[in-house]
Formats: structure tokens, sequence, C-alpha cells
């Protein structure tokens, strides 16, 4: 799947090349990946796919967010892992990707989206319809429904 938006393309992350690239920009914007990081996800591209997106200018990666399965909650999609290229922010790139993998998740039939934020990217979660459900130290964890 691709579809291109203004001046960038939105796809999957379908192969190892794209995982790879979209996990640089997400560890250079996040900090640095924990070990196994790279093998975890490796194992997810053929079943999850649908629910792995990036942006992209010309081939160059500027906005990505990775969902899997919630560990605690069956019908749920953890998202775990959303970044921006600091020179694509505050253009919708992001908000748009996270808009496909929600109407992905629906068709897969999860019944909503979680995530886990620290301070910084809570004004972006609840303009895109998250709401805080749980408090916890040094984060907030969201959920949107999707029904």
């Amino acid at each position: 799947m691709t579809e291109r938006i203004d001046e960038y393309e939105i796809g999957y992350i379908d192969t190892i090349s794209k995982l790879r690239d979209a996990l640089a920009l997400c560890y250079r914007i996040l900090g640095k990946a924990p070990e196994g990081t790279s093998k975890f996800w490796e194992m997810y591209i053929c079943s999850h796919s649908k629910v792995m997106l990036y942006a992209h200018v010309h081939g160059k990666v500027i906005s990505a967010v990775f969902g899997r399965d919630d560990e605690e909650d069956i019908e749920a999609l953890h998202l775990s892992l959303a970044a921006c290229d600091e020179e694509y922010r505050r253009r919708g790139i992001t908000r748009n990707l996270l808009s496909f993998l929600e109407r992905n998740a629906r068709e897969l039939r999860y019944k909503h989206v979680v995530l886990n934020t620290g301070p910084g990217a809570e004004e972006f979660y609840d303009r895109c319809g998250y709401r805080v459900v749980q408090v916890m130290t040094g984060f907030k964890v969201y959920k949107k429904d999707l029904y």
C-alpha cells in the first residue's frame, strides 16, 4: 500500500529495509533501542504490517508508527512507537499515519488503541482523540476506542 499525500507518501513497513529505516528514525528521536528490538519487529512484519506504517519523502523516512498486540488486553492494539523527523513536525504527517493505523486496526477487529507516553507528546494524543486512562510515575496511559 502506498498513498501520496501532499509532498509525502505513506506505506506499510513490510520489508526489513523499511523496518530498519523506520526504527532508525524512531530511535534517533526517542532514544536508544532496547536490545532485541529489531528482531522483535522483524517477526511482526508478516502479520502486522497494516499497523506498522511510515511516511517518506523521496525514500527518506520522515515519520513512523508501530502497532502491536497489547499484552494485557486482547482487544487492544498497543501503539509502541511513534516519531516524526523534527523538520516535518506540525504538518499533520504523524496524525495521518495514526489515522491509517486506527482504520486498519478497526479492519483487523481491534476495539481500541492504547499507548504510553511521557511529557512532550500528551497534547498531540489529546488532539488525536485519545484520553488518559491511567497516570503512572513519569508517564500516562492513553486509550482511544475505535467503535
